[in-house]
Formats: C-alpha cells, structure tokens, sequence
C-alpha cells in the first residue's frame, strides 16, 4: 500500500502538541495503543484523518491518506512554537503492506509472531519494522510500514501461506460498504467531520483545539447541513457526479464501486432532507438512487 502516507512526529512534548491539534483525546494515549482523530483548520473543515500511532515516549507514527502526497506535516508546523519536535516522512526505500480479515489473530500467532510485540496494538519490531493492528472498515487489520526490500519478504512468505492477495475494488468494496471516507473523495476542507461521519472521532469534552470553537457549535446548534451517506446507485458514476431530488440539486457522489452480484455501490454528500434511508434521488444522466443505512447490508 505505497499510496498510504506516513509521518513520524517525534519530540518529548509531541503527544501533547498533537492534542492541542487534533479532534480526539490523545494526550493520555499509552505505548503500545493508537486512537483515530482529525486535524481541522479554523472552519472546522477536515484538513486530514489519522491513524495515531503511540510508538514510544518521544515518538508516535501518523497514517493517512490514501493520495497525493499531503501538506499535513507543512500545515502542522505553522502551528510550532517553542515545541521541539521534529517531522519524518517516508522515503522512496519505505512501503506500507496491510493484511485484513477475520483470521489476522491466527495469522499473529502463526505467520507474523516473530515481528509483532505480544500485547501491542502497535510498535516497532526487533527487525524494526513498524506496525499497527486494529479495527478498519468492520474488519481487523494490521498494517506494517519499513524498508521496501524487508516488507517484500514478508509479504512473499505470507503469500505462499494462509493469506490471499486482493486489488484495490476489493478493498474499495469494503471501504464503501462500511462508509468510511477517503481523502480526496469524501475527505477534504468542503466537509466537517460532522458530515464526514466521523462524530466518533470528536472529543466534545477535551480542551481547545484548531476549528474547536466551529465543530462543537455545529452539533450543539445542530447547523449540518448534509451528511454522507450509502447509495445503491444505477451504474457506476465519476466522483463529483450531482445527485438531485425533482430537478433541484442535493448532493454528489464521492466514490463508487461495483460489487460481485453486479450491484453499484457508492458514497456521497447529501442534505439532510435527503438523507433518509430509503429515499430515492435522480443521479444525473444515470437514472435513480437509493439512500442506503452505513455499514451496507
């Protein structure tokens, strides 16, 4: 998974200034655990979703993405000030691979016990290679990231064993299914996280942070306008396609999928009014939709 973005932030007081920074309650976060959580700038709108990984005392490793190449770390450091820190991005020699399904605990203890700690969500191994394991997209996942050359013999033994290769519908399929939003599809500054779906990831009890003040009186003033929802669409559709309701525009699409049976499944914004299980809308030029409940059945 090259296309995954990766940022170590390192510094003794890094926990903290990403907690001052982001949406979630990282502060406390212990070795070895990771949280997701959001940068936001001073609308409120979503700047990037991370995967927060607490390596060590004076290290933790950000995941993010799939896309371009972000301004996360450039966006980050206009907010240092007297914080020592320090800010590594992969290299052209580093990749990320990530292993999903309901046997990942068997595959730990068979496959992958010599470079995962027991008792670790996530850390780094004596063959240093860096790891997470959690929840994504309604299945467990663990995702390794380190030299190119050391992951690809790692994938090659584990691909002649248990595990099965997959492309990208496949994990697009379950992404979509489970409504968790991409960058530079569902993800980007037009959206709060409110409408992104991502109220998990908003500590309304934590103290200040960028777009606090914005994001908080969103929900307490209930002001979102529009929400991401599933859609059973007619075909598959190009990403920005509009989405109207007797001839007035309600939204876009943001991504979509076909799945085995043939059937088309996407994402998109829609306004409230709209985004009711069960609505039908008009997919211009492409015929109807069906708002569909997250996770898709």
């Amino acid at each position: 998974m090259n296309h995954w973005q990766r940022l170590v932030v390192s510094g003794s007081a890094h926990l903290d200034f990403l907690h001052r920074m982001s949406t979630n309650s990282v502060a406390e976060l212990e070795q070895g655990t990771h949280a997701e959580t959001i940068f936001a700038d001073a609308r409120g709108r979503i700047v990037e979703r991370v995967d927060l990984c607490r390596i060590d005392d004076l290290s933790s490793l950000l995941v993010f993405g799939p896309g371009a190449v972000t301004t996360l770390p450039s966006w980050l450091d206009r907010y240092i000030f007297a914080e020592k820190l320090d800010f590594i991005s992969h290299g052209p020699e580093d990749s990320m691979i990530e292993f999903m399904g309901p046997q990942i605990g068997d595959l730990l203890e068979g496959g992958l016990s010599d470079v995962v700690i027991p008792g670790r969500a996530c850390g780094v191994s004596e063959a240093g290679l860096c790891y997470a394991r959690h929840r994504w997209a309604g299945v467990e996942t663990i995702r390794f990231a380190g030299p190119t050359r050391q992951l690809e013999g790692l994938w090659n033994r584990l691909v002649a064993g248990p595990v099965t290769p997959v492309g990208e519908t496949a994990w697009h399929l379950q992404r979509i299914s489970h409504g968790v939003p991409l960058r530079e599809a569902e993800l980007n500054d037009a959206h709060n996280p409110w409408e992104a779906h991502l109220g998990a990831l908003i500590d309304l009890h934590k103290g200040c942070y960028i777009g606090q003040e914005v994001i908080a009186r969103l929900e307490a003033y209930d002001k979102i306008k529009q929400r991401l929802v599933g859609l059973h669409l007619p075909s598959v559709v190009a990403q920005g396609t509009r989405i109207e309701h007797e001839g007035r525009d309600v939204g876009y699409v943001c991504s979509c999928v076909s799945n085995p049976q043939g059937q088309c499944l996407g994402l998109g914004y829609v306004r409230n009014a709209h985004a009711t299980a069960g609505s039908q809308l008009t997919i211009v030029d492409h015929g109807i939709c069906l708002v569909t409940p997250l996770p898709m059945p």
